[in-house]
Parts: structure tokens; C-alpha cells; sequence
């Protein structure tokens, strides 16, 4: 596993997306990518037209590089959705936020707002993410305004792992973290191609699931 001094380029990532024929828990539907380097500051806004046209990621994914997300599984979900090669290096937030903090105050406050607000980083309102999160995954056509106040919303969520990382690095443990982040990929491989299961003894279950309980 690569040290910090060791990655080229570190990619900040987030997607937006909605999922496939509007089912929840379907597989995602990518909408766009907001990309940034943290290092030289360039920046990617792609949106769903021109996602499609590309056979890969529009930034190095390779064993030198790192993508930076948070609660990654999601991001590579749009990449298998995409048929990208996902990542060498994956580094997810959410994740190394969840090791430090399993037992303690934060278990149960794990979502990108709440761990901005714990570490006195600034981040958008709760209100303005739940408006676009409804207008995302509601709305069936998206305006050239809509593209435009979409991809604005994402580079948001894309501009706050900037601070957020460089607030982690004093205790981040770079090698055992990507160690993780290559788990986030099974994972990811795992929720595409769903787990096999008895359908029928899995409504079985569900029909008995109180008797069973009680007993």
C-alpha cells in the first residue's frame, strides 16, 4: 500500500445519481461526477451525456493515485454502472469516520453533515441538501438550469473532502485506510451484483418473522 509522500495525485470524487426505473435500492443511475485534485486544484464537471462516452474514469485511477470519497461504495457503484475499472487506491471518509468513532459519541451520526459539523468545518444547509436530494431523485427530465444547480450541489459535497481530510491526516493511518477502501470495492461488486437468495423462503420468513421471534 502506498504512503501519503508516495500518491501522485489525490482525486476527490462524488456522484450523483438516482436509482434505475425510480425502485429503491436499484442500481444507481448516474446523473454526473464533480471531481477535484487536491493537490493542483483541477477540477472535473461532467454530466451524464459525457460520462457515457468515456471507457474509464476522466482522472487517474491508477496504482499511484487515490480517489477520496465519502461512503465510496456509492461512487463505484456509478462506476460499474458506467463500466469504469474501478480505482487502484480507494481512501473512503466515511469509513476511517466509522473506525475512529465505533463505541463512541458519533456511532450514530455518520452522514457527511453531521461529521463537517463535529470537526467545526463548514458545510451547505441541511435544508438545501434535502431540497436537491429531493429534486434529483423526484424529477424525471432535468432543465439545462437543473444540470447546472445539480453539478453546483455535487461539487459542494466534492469541495468539503478537501477540508475534511486534511483535518483527518493527524490520525490517519494512510496504508491500513486504502486496505479498507480495497474492501469498499468488494463491497461495492457485492451490492452490483446482488447476494443470491431463496425467494421463496425469504418471503417464508418474512410471513413467520414475528412467531419466529417469540419463540
Amino acid at each position: 500500500m502506498p504512503s501519503a509522500g508516495e500518491l501522485r495525485e489525490i482525486w476527490a470524487a462524488d456522484t450523483e445519481f438516482k436509482p434505475e426505473g425510480g425502485v429503491e435500492g436499484g442500481k444507481p443511475f448516474p446523473l454526473c461526477l464533480v471531481a477535484r485534485e487536491l493537490r493542483s486544484g483541477q477540477v472535473i464537471r461532467l454530466w451524464r451525456d459525457d460520462l457515457l462516452r468515456l471507457p474509464r474514469a476522466p482522472f487517474d485511477t491508477g496504482p499511484r493515485s487515490a480517489m477520496l470519497a465519502f461512503f465510496a461504495s456509492a461512487e463505484l457503484g456509478c462506476f460499474l454502472s458506467l463500466g469504469w475499472p474501478l480505482p487502484h487506491n480507494v481512501l473512503d471518509l466515511y469509513v476511517e469516520h466509522r473506525w475512529r468513532n465505533n463505541g463512541g459519541r458519533l456511532t450514530r451520526r455518520t452522514a457527511l453533515i453531521d461529521v463537517m459539523r463535529d470537526q467545526g468545518l463548514p458545510f451547505m444547509a441541511e435544508i438545501h441538501k434535502e431540497a436537491m436530494r429531493k429534486k434529483i431523485l423526484e424529477q424525471h427530465s432535468y432543465s439545462a438550469d437543473d444540470r447546472r444547480e445539480i453539478l453546483n450541489y455535487c461539487h459542494e459535497d466534492t469541495a468539503a473532502l478537501d477540508p475534511l481530510y486534511h483535518r483527518s491526516e493527524r490520525w490517519l493511518d494512510l496504508p491500513r485506510a486504502l486496505l479498507r477502501g480495497r474492501y469498499v470495492a468488494a463491497c461495492a461488486r457485492v451490492e452490483w451484483n446482488g447476494i443470491p437468495a431463496d425467494t421463496e423462503w425469504w418471503e417464508r420468513l418474512v410471513a413467520h418473522r414475528e412467531p419466529i421471534l417469540r419463540r
